[in-house]
């Protein structure tokens, strides 16, 4: 496959500094490289990495909601943090030009759920602390 040209003068990710090309790596696509939709993600993380999993949620064939993961890609928590930036300026473009991206209820639910249990687990409670 050809290589991906950058202009002399190129913007970076969030569209904000200009920057010269020659500091920027060319860009080429291996012969497996592949486009994944997903409408599920689920995170997870060790000591040295973070996991990111990508799949589809969809029935089964009784007509029970069911997840078939596709790829997982994993990142050094530099290139996630990394990764987070850039998202959240293409969010803030999309909806720059779209309008405000609309979470349904179940996925605000299921986050705030989370968000409590992870708080849980990060304060200890009184009868342990009492030990």
């Amino acid at each position: 496959m050809p290589e991906e040209t950058i202009p002399e003068k190129a913007t970076d990710t969030q569209g904000d500094d200009e920057f010269d090309k020659s500091l920027v790596a060319s860009i080429s696509r291996s012969k497996d490289y592949s486009v994944v939709y997903s409408n599920f993600v689920q995170c997870g993380f060790t000591a040295w990495d973070i996991r990111v999993n990508f799949g589809l949620v969809g029935l089964s064939e009784t007509g029970q909601p069911t997840m078939t993961e596709q790829v997982a890609v994993v990142l050094t928590p530099q290139m996630a943090k990394a990764l987070v930036g850039v998202l959240n300026g293409h969010v803030k473009a999309y909806e720059r030009d779209n309008g405000e991206v609309q979470m349904p209820a179940s996925v605000v639910r299921e986050g705030q759920a989370r968000k409590a249990q992870t708080k849980e687990q990060a304060q200890p409670s009184e009868a342990k602390t009492k030990e």
